[in-house]
């Protein structure tokens, strides 16, 4: 079985945040990982929490995500 892995990310709050997402050998069947957004050093305030589908496609070992951010009013330190 393949290992998932899901790259970091940084991203400007208020635009699109690409995540990799990506499994350590083929498989000769599509690869299937929901991910879902939680809080950690982004704060609940900076986007909307959501579940995302995303499907490595037989024979590939990587895809990218996108998951959108709000852009708010608070000057932050750096998030990832």
């Amino acid at each position: 079985m393949p290992t998932v892995s899901i790259g970091a990310v940084t991203v400007t709050e208020g635009e699109t945040a690409t995540v990799p997402v990506s499994i350590d050998i083929p498989s000769s069947i599509d690869t299937v990982v929901s991910i879902t957004t939680s809080t950690g050093s982004a704060a609940s305030n900076d986007y909307t929490e959501t579940t995302v589908t995303a499907t490595i496609n037989a024979g590939e070992t990587s895809i990218t995500v996108t998951i959108p951010t709000i852009d708010d009013i608070t000057d932050e330190p750096t998030e990832s």
